[in-house]
């Protein structure tokens, strides 16, 4: 059947609303031997939103930065599975803060990558994830799914992303330092504030 591709949150927007709208259509009907049904969902009108809030501190002495706490607030509509959106936006949370503070594509001078291996490309791990992390969730139906579900896929990483690099910046601004180039990353924050500070960056 035509389908609008595998991108973003498909599982309970799409294929959960095609089955539902299936499913439907046979309780109609006498459950006879060899009943076909096919349902497609355009989901290109469904939309999760939410809000995150991150509180960052940065080591003056080591650069390091570390979220201390976070909270979020999501709204991917009707929940089917409450454990599993609550683990997608707990595990979004960590790709954008890996995004912000740890992840590089570093490349030599000559152009010869440098973070070829998972040794030299820094991916979060549970140790990054800030000690008090705080998830709610608001349910307001899609009025475009079988189920009301709006999807959560991209909801986690794209708030994170957000508020950990605002998060970042803020804690440095008072020093007169403005961000730029992710990642944030200690060697990142060093030269930003000795350049603050008139001093030499390299």
């Amino acid at each position: 059947p035509p389908g609008s591709g595998t991108f973003v949150s498909r599982g309970a927007v799409g294929g959960l609303s095609s089955l539902v709208e299936a499913l439907r259509v046979v309780a109609e009907r006498d459950l006879a031997p060899g009943l076909d049904v096919t349902r497609t969902v355009d989901p290109s009108q469904v939309y999760p939103s939410g809000a995150h809030l991150a509180l960052v501190e940065v080591d003056p002495i080591t650069c390091i930065p570390r979220v201390v706490s976070y909270h979020a607030v999501e709204d991917c509509g009707t929940i089917v599975n409450h454990a599993a959106v609550e683990e997608q936006v707990r595990g979004g949370i960590a790709m954008g803060l890996g995004g912000v503070l740890l992840e590089e594509f570093a490349y030599s001078v000559d152009g010869q990558p440098l973070s070829s291996t998972l040794l030299d490309y820094l991916v979060p791990l549970a140790s990054d994830m800030p000690a008090e992390l705080k998830l709610e969730h608001i349910e307001s139906p899609s009025p475009h799914t079988a189920l009301g579900s709006k999807g959560v896929g991209e909801g986690g990483t794209i708030g994170a992303f957000a508020a950990v690099a605002n998060a970042v910046a803020d804690a440095v601004a008072p020093l007169g330092v403005t961000l730029t180039d992710l990642p944030y990353s200690p060697d990142t924050l060093f030269r930003a504030i000795a350049l603050a500070e008139g001093g030499d960056s390299s």
